[in-house]
Parts: structure tokens; C-alpha cells; sequence
């Protein structure tokens, strides 16, 4: 029997299920940024190619800092990789607006920063400037490890990710790198469907926004957002922090989902979490039939209660995935409709004086599906990283990762420690990644993760539209 899961069905299972300026013309074409424009009339235009430009001077957000709900500040190190034909021009406080320097070292360069950063990148290369944020809180109140990448900003982000009830904070910050302010419009979900009231504010020009989602969407047990910004757009993420009573609970950093999608993969789920989820949001018109399955050392096979899921349109499946067997696994989702995927969990440590268990919350969100990746590892003392790699096709693919050669088997995931202040990856046929990192501390191991971007996706990119 297949399971249906909608928003009116959600009620009755307990609310399980949640509702989902450059222009060039050249041959006749016009070609619009599509990270950073509104295309207004042209959204409906055919589009005949979509191209990155040999050189051009581009805008990267950096959610540098760690603000909790009660106002404290943390700063995190922002490092950005050395690479040929990729320079990093200028950097910006974004909340003081003042320009900071940062500390060449091997490797690149490294900021150490409370305020999200906004960093001015010339390119003549179709590449991304590799870039990652590290940091670690560690309080009576808060606990948790960030790891995420720099972002280009972008007309849309979608978060299927975090909680407005209590114990729960989503804190949205909203990041404007550009010399040209834009209008941010959030839309939210909640278990039985959209949510009323489309708030709207204004994030000035090499600016931010911080905003609790309370404010806006009180007591939502599994919130949905879609962040829509006119103009250059915006960079935005998303911090869940977790506490239960007195107890910290954990925290995470995410960045949004450029876009929805039919097939993704969430790599590096490990073992040993406490409440493993796994959350699917439909945001397409029609009913969405989804088949999961699980890819480990031992191959891939049907996830356990993820065999033809059919899931409403606007509505969330949530499924618990204490099932996995294996130490470290990969979930495949397909779909008939395109959906956000998430997974998330607790690792836990040692138990407080109340006793109760201390805790970090991690995120994974789905990783991209490419040939090439570059991601720098910042050092951190305590912190160490462990690499995943995915093959969800039918054919083994030769991967080389800092030269090293590795067969990757069809329908297998392998992991391996890394180390070093680059990570280098390239292999023959597309595959996905993920970076786990860990910070070993005395009250019990902090965890984040990474999903490993393709090396040229944060790089701009133009859509060259057909005249009418």
C-alpha cells in the first residue's frame, strides 16, 4: 500500500507532514544575470543559453558569526582558497561597513569575524572562489560547530530546515553584499499549509537583516520558507538552535536551497544520532510520487518505509531513519515532482547537572552532482574532517581526491579522514560529496556538515534570452 501523506492527513497523524543589473546584448541576444536580476517582463522569454563570462567582478556573502536568540555574537574564521585566475579584491564588514583585512597564509587567506563578510571577487575563470566558514560555541546556554561555504546571492532561497516552538529558534539572516539595496518578501508553510501574511522588509546595500521566524510564524513545529528577494537578491541562511529547558540542545547553519528538485542526494548521514530525520517538502502542483533508497559500503537498496511514498502537493514526509544499519550511509530521493530534502539528527555528550543530555544538532542537506570540487579545510584545533563520496548511477567511476586515485563502485558510498588546507576533488563521470567535520570537546563531540558544491556553481551565471 502506498502512503499518502497531505496536509489534512498530517493533522490527524499529529502534524507530521508540513505545506510545502547586467545586461549585454551581443548577436541579437540579451543576457541577464540570473543570480542577481529581476527579470521582470522576461521571465516568460525563451531562454537560448545559459554561459558563464570569461571575466567578471562579482559579490560573495559570508555568514561570518555566530548570533544566538539572546544576542551574543561568536566570531568564526572565513578562509578563502588560492586559486589561478581567482582574486579576492576587497572585504567588507557587513554590519559596520567597514572594509577588514584578512591574514595571508598558506593556502589563502583567512578572516576571523562576529559579522557576516562580504567579499569582492574578480574571476577569469570558470570557477567559484573556494571559500569555507569555521566555528565552534561552546556555553551553558548554546552549543554546536558551524561549517558552511560562502554564496552568491540569489533571487530565491528555500528552507525546509527548523522550528519557531518552544526550545526551538530559527534565526533568518538575510545578507545584501551588492551596492544596490533589495526587497526581501518571505513566505512561510506550516503543517496544515501556508501561513498568512507575506512579510516584507528592505535589506540595504552591503547590509544585513537578522530576524527571529517567530516573529512571523509563531509555534510551527516543521516551518517552511521561501526567501524571495527583488534586485541583486541576497544571500541567506538559516540558524536552528535547539534547547530543552536549561539543557542546550545544539545548533546549526544552514544556507538555502537554490532551487527544488526532482533527484538529490544527502550524503554522509552517520550512525549512532539521536531522532535521525529525514524531511521531503513537495512544493510542485501535483501529487509526488517518491521512491528513497539508501547507498552504502554494501551498495544500494530500498530505504526502509521509503518505498512509493506519495506525498500532496505543499505537504511534508518525515521519516525517522533509525533504520540505516550502516556506520555511514547516503539517502537517493526521486521524485515525479520537484521537492527540498533534509536530514538532520543529535549527537550527544555527557549529561548536565538536571540529567539531562547535552547535545549538538546537525544538518545535511543535498549535495550537488558534478566532476570537480574544491573546498578548503580550515585548521581548528580538536577539529577534524572525514570525507563521503556517493554513486548513485549504474556504472563505477575512477575518482582522484588530492591526486589520489580511487574507484568508486556504482551504488556505493566510501569514506576516508582528510586533512590539510585544501581538499581537491575530481573524478570521470558525475558523483556527490560531503564533508563531515567534528570538534572533539570534554562534555561530548560537536558535529556539522557540508555539501560539497560543484566548483564552478558559485560563480554568476548569464541567461542569454531570445528576442521577441
Amino acid at each position: 500500500m502506498k502512503r499518502k501523506w497531505s496536509a489534512r492527513s498530517a493533522v490527524r497523524a499529529g502534524g507530521a507532514a508540513l505545506t510545502g543589473g547586467l545586461a549585454v546584448v551581443a548577436l541579437g541576444l540579451v543576457a541577464t544575470a540570473q543570480s542577481s536580476i529581476d527579470f521582470g517582463e522576461d521571465v516568460g522569454r525563451q531562454i537560448s543559453e545559459v554561459v558563464t563570462l570569461p571575466d567578471q567582478t562579482y559579490e560573495l556573502a559570508c555568514a561570518a558569526g555566530i548570533e544566538t536568540e539572546f544576542g551574543d555574537k561568536t566570531p568564526t574564521k572565513v578562509f578563502v582558497a588560492d586559486i589561478s585566475g581567482v582574486e579576492l579584491t576587497r572585504a567588507v564588514d557587513l554590519v559596520t561597513g567597514k572594509e577588514i583585512a584578512g591574514a595571508k597564509g598558506e593556502g589563502g587567506i583567512e578572516f576571523e569575524s562576529k559579522n557576516p563578510i562580504g567579499l569582492s571577487v574578480h574571476s577569469t575563470v570558470e570557477s567559484k572562489a573556494p571559500s569555507a566558514i569555521l566555528g565552534q560555541i561552546n556555553t551553558e546556554d548554546v552549543r554546536g560547530l558551524v561549517f558552511d561555504q560562502c554564496q552568491t546571492a540569489r533571487n530565491d532561497s528555500w528552507f525546509n530546515v527548523g522550528a519557531t516552538t518552544v526550545g526551538e529558534a530559527a534565526l533568518l539572516t538575510v545578507m545584501n553584499p551588492s551596492k544596490q539595496a533589495s526587497e526581501v518578501t518571505l513566505r512561510g508553510w506550516s503543517s496544515i499549509g501556508p501561513v498568512e501574511g507575506e512579510p516584507t522588509f528592505t535589506v540595504r546595500a552591503g547590509s544585513i537583516e537578522t530576524v527571529n521566524l517567530a516573529a512571523f510564524f509563531p509555534d510551527e513545529e516543521r516551518l517552511g520558507v521561501q526567501v524571495q528577494a527583488s534586485g541583486p537578491g541576497v544571500a541567506a541562511t538559516i540558524r536552528t538552535i535547539s534547547t530543552a529547558g536549561l539543557t542546550p540542545r545544539g545548533l546549526d547553519h544552514v544556507s538555502g536551497s537554490r532551487v527544488a528538485t526532482k533527484t538529490a542526494l544527502i550524503s554522509g548521514v552517520v550512525k549512532g544520532l539521536e531522532e535521525p530525520k529525514l524531511r521531503l517538502q513537495n512544493v510542485g502542483e501535483e501529487e509526488a510520487q517518491v521512491t528513497l533508497s539508501v547507498l552504502s559500503q554494501k551498495g544500494r537498496a530500498p530505504l526502509p518505509g521509503g518505498n512509493d511514498v506519495v506525498i500532496d502537493p505543499g505537504a511534508v514526509f518525515q521519516l525517522n531513519l533509525d533504520g540505516l544499519e550502516d556506520e555511514y550511509a547516503s539517502v537517493l530521493i526521486e521524485s515525479t515532482e520537484p521537492l527540498l530534502a533534509s536530514a538532520s539528527g543529535y549527537m550527544t555528550g555527557k549529561k548536565d547537572q538536571d540529567g539531562k543530555a547535552l547535545a549538538d544538532r546537525v544538518v545535511w542537506m543535498p549535495a550537488d552532482a558534478a566532476t570537480t570540487y574544491h573546498e578548503p579545510l580550515p585548521a581548528a584545533s580538536g577539529v577534524s574532517y572525514t570525507l563521503f563520496l556517493s554513486n548513485s548511477s549504474d556504472e563505477d567511476v575512477a575518482v582522484r581526491v588530492n591526486g589520489k586515485a580511487i574507484s568508486l563502485a556504482a551504488g556505493h558510498v566510501i569514506s576516508q579522514a582528510v586533512s590539510g588546507s585544501d581538499l581537491k576533488i575530481d573524478a570521470d563521470a558525475p558523483i556527490h560529496a560531503s564533508v563531515n567535520a567534528l570538534s572533539e570537546v570534554t562534555s561530548g563531540n560537536l558535529i556539522s556538515a557540508l555539501a560539497l558544491q560543484d566548483s564552478t556553481s558559485g560563480t554568476p551565471t548569464f541567461r542569454f534570452i531570445a528576442p521577441r
